[in-house]
């Protein structure tokens, strides 16, 4: 052994930072999001579940289409840079937006509330979704072994998903509010 690492080691390393960093930055957005959107469509238990519901859905839909892009396109990596470049490009927008959203909306029942939260979280959560089975592929082309990448990358994004619960909560909302944390998230998809 040269102490040296493989270059396949050493790209896999790099798609398994990135992906956790991605994790990071979709549960940043998801604290700071739902708090925002509590401001104008409830605090309720039913308010708590459509955002988490529309949340779900949205990476659920991106998933189903990441599936679909990632057997059809060539460069893929390409692809996946331009996503957290266009999620880090509605997470600037996002704060701005959501408050004229918010104010123009606020105030009807459950199902306009479903209508009105979808509008907002469904371009980036389907976005969202779409990484992991393009990155779970551009990952096996490197390791080879479907079931192993997909366990893999899954644990890392659920690990980087978990600090950013931690990281949004305890200490971006907390001491630099939810404007910056929400830069703070877009910066991590710029990054």
């Amino acid at each position: 052994w040269s102490g040296r690492t493989s270059p396949r080691m050493n790209i896999t390393s790099w798609l398994s930072l990135v992906f956790f960093l991605s994790g990071v930055s979709a549960l940043i957005y998801q604290v700071v999001w739902q708090r925002l959107l509590t401001l104008y469509y409830g605090v309720g238990a039913v308010s708590i579940v459509l955002i988490v519901s529309i949340y779900m859905a949205g990476l659920g839909l991106g998933s189903l289409l990441g599936g679909f892009l990632a057997e059809r396109i060539k460069n893929k990596i390409r692809v996946y840079f331009f996503i957290e470049f266009l999620i880090g490009c509605f997470g600037l927008l996002s704060i701005s937006f959501l408050r004229f959203w918010g104010q123009k909306t606020a105030g009807g029942d459950y199902w306009l509330s479903a209508v009105y939260m979808s509008v907002f979280l469904m371009f980036p959560t389907v976005l969202m979704g779409i990484t992991l089975p393009l990155l779970t592929k551009i990952f096996n082309s490197f390791v080879r072994n479907f079931f192993d990448t997909v366990s893999f990358m899954y644990i890392i994004n659920t690990l980087g998903a978990a600090a950013g619960a931690l990281v949004s909560s305890y200490l971006l909302i907390s001491f630099f509010g939810l404007d910056r944390a929400v830069y703070s998230a877009a910066g991590i998809n710029f990054l």
